[in-house]
C-alpha cells in the first residue's frame, strides 16, 4: 500500500510540475503511465460527451424545422387570403404551392399592385 501511495504521490507532483526527486525511476515511469491514463480518460470523455451533443441535435431539428415550415406555411396562406382573386391566381401561377415562393412573390409584385388601383391619369380623358 506504501507503494500505492508513493506512486499516487508521484503522479500528483508530475501534474504539479513539483520536485520530483524523492521518487525512483519505477515510481516515475508507473505515475506518468497513471497520468497518461487518466488523459486519456478524461480525453475519452469529453469524446463521448460531444458525441452525445451531437446524436442529441438532430432529434431536436426535424421538430424546429417542422414548426418553422408550418408557420411558414400559415404566413404564406394569410398573405394569399389578403389578395383579390385575379391576384392570387397569380402568384399561384409563378409561385406554385410552395410557401417560400409564394410569400416571395407576393413581396416582390406587391408594390405594382398597390400603384396599380390608382386611376392612370392618360385614361382619366
Amino acid at each position: 500500500m506504501a507503494t500505492v501511495n508513493r506512486i499516487k504521490a508521484a503522479a500528483e507532483a508530475l501534474k504539479a510540475n513539483g520536485d520530483l526527486s524523492a521518487f525512483s525511476l519505477y515510481e516515475l515511469a508507473f505515475a506518468r503511465g497513471v497520468v497518461a491514463t487518466e488523459n486519456a480518460a478524461t480525453a475519452h470523455r469529453a469524446q463521448i460527451a460531444r458525441q452525445a451533443e451531437e446524436r442529441a441535435k438532430p432529434a431536436q431539428n426535424p421538430m424546429r424545422e417542422g414548426l418553422k415550415r408550418l408557420a411558414e406555411h400559415g404566413r404564406a396562406a394569410a398573405e394569399l387570403a389578403r389578395l383579390t382573386p385575379e391576384q392570387q391566381a397569380a402568384v399561384t401561377k409563378i409561385a406554385g404551392g410552395d410557401p417560400t415562393r409564394i410569400l416571395s412573390t407576393v413581396e416582390a409584385v406587391k408594390s405594382t399592385w398597390a400603384t396599380s388601383s390608382e386611376p392612370n391619369p392618360t385614361e382619366q380623358k
